[in-house]
């Protein structure tokens, strides 16, 4: 029952740092725009150290991709290890034989998929993409396989980057 109690406790206090951490930004924007006070801040009167503004963000490092090509990949678009400033719709890799059912692409940032919707493949066989949400700054993983009508399959992978101004 004590052990409870000490994690109930533990539990109660780390709430509460978070809920006094929520509103500092808002507390300080939300203050008169007047004169300077000169007087001490409550938090000096009372020994508390004043909040910290959110750490910043880490600047953007572009990744350098290895282009895993396969014996019938012609190209991609986006380009492996292209620097784009704004975010593709989809990722098309072109092949020089036609393609067959099970060919797939997967993309993804962060280890999250950015695929917004099904695999297509092109009329002639011979290129497959897929729709993408790549709105946001990052670095962009792309993994595929193309399977073809005689059995074989081949899996490469690549990559891109996007950083909005």
């Amino acid at each position: 029952m004590k052990r409870q109690t000490s994690l109930l406790l533990v539990l109660a206090a780390c709430i509460a740092m978070i809920l006094q951490g929520c509103g500092g930004a808002a507390t300080r924007s939300s203050r008169s725009t007047g004169p300077a006070s000169t007087e001490p801040s409550s938090s000096a009167a009372t020994g508390t150290q004043p909040q910290s503004a959110a750490p910043p963000t880490p600047p953007f490092v572009q990744e350098s991709f290895v282009n895993r090509r396969t014996i019938n990949y012609v190209s991609s678009d986006p380009a492996n290890n292209s620097l784009l400033q704004v975010p593709p719709e989809r990722v098309t890799i072109y092949f020089s034989k036609g393609l067959a059912a099970g060919s797939f692409i997967e993309v993804t940032t962060n280890g999250r998929s950015c695929a917004t919707g099904q695999v297509y493949v092109a009329p002639d066989t011979l290129s497959m993409y897929v729709p993408v949400a790549a709105g946001v700054t990052g670095n962009y993983k792309v993994k595929f396989a193309a399977y073809f009508s005689s059995g074989y399959y081949e899996e490469g992978s690549f990559g891109f980057s996007v950083k909005i101004p």
